[in-house]
């Protein structure tokens, strides 16, 4: 998913990435969250056309910032690559992936972890 991002979202990846080297999980969530929010700021027409170079099938009922904050979302996690899920905030994020393994080990640890369960 990385190579599919503009260079511009890459840099905020590559951002996000360096931080994740000291951060905890939760962190790590907060950051993420605090760049959706710079993303729900930008211009509608800039991005659906990032969305739209992104996934050829993207869902129609996704808004374009959201298909974009799961691609960061997805590129960030396979940038740090995969890795067993053993708290909330980590299963939270590996379920906004669109890599099918990544939500695979969020939902398994929301099996076993049902009190995390959003209703």
């Amino acid at each position: 998913m990385y190579d599919q991002l503009d260079p511009l979202f890459q840099q905020y990846v590559d951002v996000l990435i360096e931080h994740a080297r000291t951060a905890l999980w939760p962190e790590r969530m907060r950051a993420l969250e605090s760049f959706r929010q710079g993303i729900d700021g930008c211009p509608a027409p800039d991005l659906a056309a990032a969305a739209d170079c992104l996934l050829d099938n993207r869902p129609l009922d996704m808004e374009p910032a959201e298909v974009l904050y799961r691609a960061i979302v997805t590129a960030y996690l396979e940038k740090l690559g995969p890795d067993e899920v053993t708290n909330p905030a980590q299963a939270r994020l590996y379920g906004l992936s669109f890599d099918p393994a990544f939500l695979k080990r969020a939902a398994a640890w929301l099996q076993c972890h049902p009190e995390y369960r959003e209703s």
